[in-house]
């Protein structure tokens, strides 16, 4: 829509019965509805502003223009999540009709507070579920997450491909979607993830030393005896006398 344009969702199947009592309990309805706002707010951060309400005099989820995704995840997730993200180019290629733009963000594999796996993969600004690119950007993190107790990744994926190289086709709800070149594309992304995230925040750091200033031990027949020094004091004096 043009700049300024106001969107709003309320009285969901309102007309449709049969479609109302297939619905869950209102908890569990709502928690999927925050879901997906949540996620639509962080591929749309810094573009479009999202306030979500569970009753009309109460704002439960809000953004704002300004903010960008780390300000949207520290917002609406976790303050040390947002700090922990590190964001990753994915390289532009026609002949995979990946178009520029493509991006993402994830956690460090430092950090551990999350208590399940978060993938949030978009495709031309769409929220979609690919369940091969879940797998592969899960095992990569598999490698540097501890198991006992284990840990979790937060991974954001932003993909922009020619839809002639795209097959959204596979489910009515149109978020199951195929690629064209599937284990090549698959693969870019998980090269930019180990390049941008994994392997980066391993990168040699510049310490500065630290000098400790501790006692020197000597050996006992090394230390020199005050008997023995007032033994040659005698001695000497003794001889002086003489």
């Amino acid at each position: 829509g043009n700049f300024g344009t106001i969107i709003s969702v309320k009285d969901l199947f309102y007309g449709n019965r049969v479609r109302r009592e297939a619905l869950q309990t209102s908890t569990e309805e709502y928690q999927k509805i925050v879901q997906t706002v949540q996620a639509y707010a962080l591929n749309q951060a810094g573009r479009c502003a999202f306030s979500l309400s569970r009753k009309r005099d109460r704002v439960e989820l809000q953004t704002t223009l300004s903010e960008g995704p780390v300000a949207v995840v520290k917002g609406l997730w976790n303050g040390d999540l947002g700090s922990s993200l590190l964001p990753f180019e994915i390289a532009v290629d026609s002949s995979l009709g990946i178009e520029p733009g493509s991006c993402g963000w994830a956690s460090r594999t430092t950090f551990h507070k999350l208590k399940r796996a978060t993938v949030i993969l978009f495709l031309n600004d769409r929220l979609i579920e690919h369940a091969v690119l879940r797998r592969a950007l899960l095992q990569a993190f598999s490698a540097h997450l501890p198991t006992s107790p284990p840990a979790y990744p937060f991974i954001f994926v932003r993909l922009y491909i020619k839809g002639n190289r795209v097959d959204v086709n596979v489910h009515p709800s149109k978020r199951q979607v195929f690629f064209l070149d599937e284990a090549d594309i698959v693969g870019r992304v998980v090269e930019a993830v180990e390049g941008g995230v994994l392997r980066r925040q391993y990168e040699t750091q510049t310490l500065q030393p630290i000098v400790i200033d501790r006692p020197v031990k000597r050996a006992k027949d090394e230390q020199p005896s005050r008997n023995t020094n007032v033994d040659s004091a005698t001695t000497s004096i003794s001889k002086i006398s003489t």
